[in-house]
């Protein structure tokens, strides 16, 4: 591993490129999905990532998106009669 960061160092929000992290020891190397599961590939993969095909994120997605339209929208309207 690379030299090693204090606590300090890590917890102050910066973010990393993946050489950085590589030389910081805060991971191990850079690869793609690709390379990680063919060194791997008999392994079971499980995907814990967010399912859009189940009802509740369906929905979940439609209503933030519809929510963020609804509040463009009246605030461009508040701007047009600002305007006016």
């Amino acid at each position: 591993r690379g030299k090693k960061l204090t606590r300090d160092d890590i917890y102050t929000g910066e973010v990393w490129n993946g050489l950085d992290a590589v030389k910081f020891g805060l991971i191990d190397s850079i690869g793609t999905l690709e390379s990680v599961t063919s060194e791997y590939g008999d392994l079971k993969v499980s995907n814990f990532g967010p399912n859009l095909k189940s009802p509740f994120s369906a929905n979940f997605a439609h209503a933030l998106g519809a929510g963020f339209a609804e509040g463009a929208l009246t605030l461009g309207k508040q701007q047009i009669e600002y305007v006016k």
